[in-house]
């Protein structure tokens, strides 16, 4: 997230752009598109992290994916009692969790300044600079103070035009550079500068028209919809709809804070991602998830939290309503194996890593999953089967299913 701001490398660099790009999507382990954020670790149980909401609000260019990114924190990170982000949160119910991410909030603190708004001042040369890059259009700073060194600042973009006005307040002349970019184009666009001498007490007026089109060449944005689209065509054989199980087996986050380090405590978790990525909206989605012999299963409502107190045998149903076409949505559910405990994934035998398993181990890719348990003498062999069922304003049913096997191996 802070690479370019450290030099590592430009904002315009494509790996970079890729890398956070990738961290959008299913082909990152640690991706959950329930919570459109990174979990902490890929070992289990996984856990939401607040660093992660900023860090895909850092790693977002153009403006399409910063206002998602801003989206997603505000409903599913910002606490609106405190309006702050804390340390893992885990669902609508409970954001406020362990602490304040202060890492998260520290780092997003400085990406701000430095390219949302861009302001930087070195004092060795005595030269002010002012381009801001962020989603903002415009901003007063009355007062701002950098050490010793005090200026006013204001910036305004239009779509016809951008202007940026500074006042020097120090005893001495300094030197102002002022980056414009075309009108809505984010962080995707080469600036244009403007370079001159303020003097002590002086107001100095940037201006430049807009000509040019909107966003830069060769930096399209990527919004999710993009991404799922890049999904379903490379994970379904199905082009117009994804449905795929994904993620951790075990989710951190207990309903008693005396239990929130007992991972034992946690029932397992089963989720599918959903998308429609037809030319309709579908309505009417519903997943049917037939259980083993022995097991139980809750469904829940995505991003929803609830006690596993309402688990049945059998079959249960998770109706989702309406889900328009390029967007997706995500069917979870509560299982708990027949001792009524939580089975942990290899990973989890020694909480976070093991002698033997690294907690670097990709969370549980693929179609199946793999838990452990001290209670199993020898392997065993389960399976779980999924209905996604949906229909079309022109009548057409939505229908898929999958199966997915479950390895039960000794702890």
């Amino acid at each position: 997230m802070l690479a370019p701001l450290y030099g590592a490398c430009d904002l315009d660099w494509q790996p970079w752009i890729n890398y956070h790009r990738f961290a959008r999507s299913l082909w990152c382990p640690t991706y959950d598109p329930e919570f459109g954020m990174l979990n902490w670790f890929p070992s289990e149980p996984a856990v939401q992290d607040g660093t992660a909401f900023f860090s895909r609000l850092g790693g977002s260019l153009s403006p399409e994916e910063m206002l998602e990114a801003v989206e997603i924190l505000k409903h599913s990170g910002v606490d609106e009692v405190t309006g702050s982000v804390f340390w893992w949160p885990h669902g609508l119910e409970y954001k406020r969790s362990l602490t304040r991410c202060s890492q998260g909030q520290g780092a997003w603190a400085w990406q701000y300044l430095q390219q949302w708004l861009c302001i930087s001042v070195d004092r060795t040369t005595r030269t002010l600079v002012l381009a801001p890059r962020g989603l903002i259009t415009s901003f007063t700073w009355s007062g701002f103070h950098s050490g010793e060194n005090h200026f006013d600042l204001a910036w305004e973009e239009t779509a016809s035009g951008s202007i940026a006005r500074i006042t020097n307040h120090n005893v001495q002349s300094w030197q102002v550079k002022s980056g414009f970019r075309i009108p809505g184009s984010g962080a995707t666009d080469q600036l244009t500068w403007k370079i001159g001498e303020i003097l002590p007490g002086e107001e100095i007026i940037f201006n430049i028209q807009s000509t040019s089109q909107v966003g830069g060449v060769g930096h399209l944005p990527m919004t999710e919809i993009d991404i799922r689209r890049k999904e379903t065509l490379a994970f379904s054989q199905d082009p117009e709809l994804l449905f795929m199980r994904y993620g951790p087996a075990m989710l951190w986050g207990h309903w008693e804070a005396s239990k929130y380090w007992q991972p034992t405590e946690l029932p397992n978790s089963l989720r599918f991602i959903i998308v429609n990525n037809g030319k309709g909206d579908w309505q009417d989605v519903n997943v049917n998830l037939s259980i083993p012999e022995g097991w139980k299963a809750q469904p829940r409502q995505p991003q929803r939290w609830p006690k596993p107190d309402q688990l049945h045998e059998g079959q249960v149903s998770l109706t989702l309503g309406r889900l328009a076409a390029g967007c997706h949505t995500v069917a979870p559910f509560w299982i708990q194996a027949p001792s009524g405990r939580g089975l942990l994934s290899p990973v989890a035998t020694g909480f976070f890593g093991s002698i033997s398993v690294s907690s670097h181990t990709p969370s549980q890719p693929g179609e199946w999953l793999h838990l452990v348990s001290p209670g199993l003498l020898n392997r065993q062999e389960v399976q779980f089967t999924a209905q996604l069922t949906a229909n079309t304003a022109s009548g057409k049913k939505i229908q898929a299913t999958r199966v997915v096997p479950v390895i039960l191996d000794p702890a």
